[in-house]
Formats: C-alpha cells, structure tokens, sequence
C-alpha cells in the first residue's frame, strides 16, 4: 500500500524577486528561463493526490508563489480537488498589495506564511535584498485586518539576525514567529553564516533526514525532487509528467540519504 506524504510543495513558477542572503536562488533559478507549471500538470498532480488527501499541499517551492498571477484560481482548484488538506503558501509579502490581498483573502486558502528574517529595516534589508522592509511590513498589517484563517511569520536564523526575533515578535505580538531554527546551506548550494552545532530543522538525527520520509517537492517543469534542498537538481527521482508521483514517493531506488547532497547538507 502506497504512503502518502505529510506535504506536497509545488512550485507553479520557478521565479522570485528577492535575492536574500540564504538563499541559493540567486545562483540557481535566476540562470534558468521563466517557466510556470502547466495547469495540466498541476491537475494530474492533484488528481493523484485524490479527494481524501488530509495532508499540506504548499503552493510554494524555490519561488515567490505571488508572483503567479494564477495564484488565487490555483488555491480555488486545490481546494476543490483536495477539499481535506491544508491548502497553503509562503511569502515575502512584498507584492501583498490591496489588490492581491483582496484576492487571496477570498480564495480558500487554509494558512499563509511569511518570510521576515529581520527584526529592524538595516538587518531586514541586508538579509532579503532587495526588498524594502516599510513595504512588507506595512503589507502584512494590511494583510492581517482581513485574513482570519492560519497565519504565521518564518524567521530564519545566522549570526546576523538572531538576535533580532524577538523585535519582530514586538511588531506582530498577535501572529505566532517560529524562530527556533538556523539557516541551512540547501544541500551545500549556499554559504551561511552560524554556529557550529546549530539545530537543523531537517534532520532529526545525523543519519535521518525528515525530508525523504515526509515531504514531496515537484518543480515548475514536473521533475520530482529527492528533497527541497536539492536547488540544483543533484537528484530528481522522475517527472510528474510521464509518471505516477506516488509510485515514484514510495519506489524510486534514489531515494535514500547517501547522496552527495545529503552528504553536504548542514
């Protein structure tokens, strides 16, 4: 009998207009042309999730999903498809503008993240160039007096900013900031700056890696990665296209955690 995963990612389009510090899509994605996933495409996915899928289905994926102007019709249809799950997206906020936020905030969507690594404009806009922190801010408490569903704010830790986190608490005492993971070096695709033994939120030992027993992650062009980190594609067990993503979840020989990847992943 097949597994389902706890969470499915998909990336509708391979682009993002931040070029933050942690991140390795500057030197990844913003080599590549433009491309969003087929509507086709996504509806097989869903279609292979099937109605009783209770898990996450994120909207997100190496990628600034906001910049899909199919965004709120792609919520709607994942909601319909999968009326059970927990339908979702993760956001710098910078382009929740009135109008988009009137949008997303009539579409079905279950929770929303965003993504602030800073607790003040210097730290703010050194982390997630070039975004500017009046704008996201200002969007997000725009965002928050219509909003009413699950909310909450990623902040992503280096020795550059964790000192910062509970500043942003400060600013947004009513929406939960999970703070309590440092930044990961994507499958050594980006240097970070932090502490030697910092707690990854990944692997829950050294040799198992949450990754591979919980979350599905499908590109903009349906590749299928062995996980999130894999910005590269250093290892894709398949394309959603031509094969079954759940047999490709449960069988694909790759995988497993003795990649090169896995192996520089910290």
């Amino acid at each position: 009998m097949n597994k389902l995963p706890e969470a499915v990612f998909l990336q509708t389009i391979n682009r993002c207009n931040a070029r933050c510090v942690i991140c390795p899509y500057k030197d990844t994605y913003v080599h590549a042309p433009a491309e969003v996933m087929p509507l086709e495409l996504y509806e097989k996915i869903l279609h292979e999730l099937t109605p009783a899928y209770e898990g996450h289905i994120g909207l997100y994926l190496h990628c600034e999903p906001l910049l899909d102007s199919r965004l709120p019709e792609l919520i709607a249809l994942a909601k319909e498809r999968c009326p059970m799950s927990c339908v979702a997206i993760s956001t710098n906020a910078s382009l929740l503008d009135e109008e988009n936020t009137g949008k997303i905030c009539n579409s079905p969507l279950d929770s929303i993240t965003f993504n602030i690594n800073g607790g003040t404009r210097e730290t703010y806009e050194k982390m997630m160039p070039p975004l500017k922190w009046d704008t996201a801010i200002g969007n997000i408490e725009r965002f928050l007096k219509q909003y009413k569903n699950r909310k909450d704010i990623n902040f992503i830790k280096t020795n550059d900013n964790f000192q910062e986190s509970e500043l942003l608490k400060a600013i947004f005492p009513d929406v939960t900031v999970v703070d309590q993971y440092w930044a990961v070096n994507r499958g050594g695709s980006v240097a970070i700056n932090k502490p030697e033994n910092a707690k990854n939120r990944f692997k829950s030992t050294v040799k198992k890696c949450k990754q591979l027993s919980a979350n599905l992650s499908i590109t903009s062009d349906g590749s299928i990665l062995l996980c999130c980190n894999c910005w590269a594609k250093q290892v894709v067990l398949g394309n959603a296209h031509d094969s079954s993503i759940m047999d490709l979840w449960n069988h694909s020989p790759l995988k497993h955690h003795n990649h090169p990847v896995c192996k520089k992943c910290c």
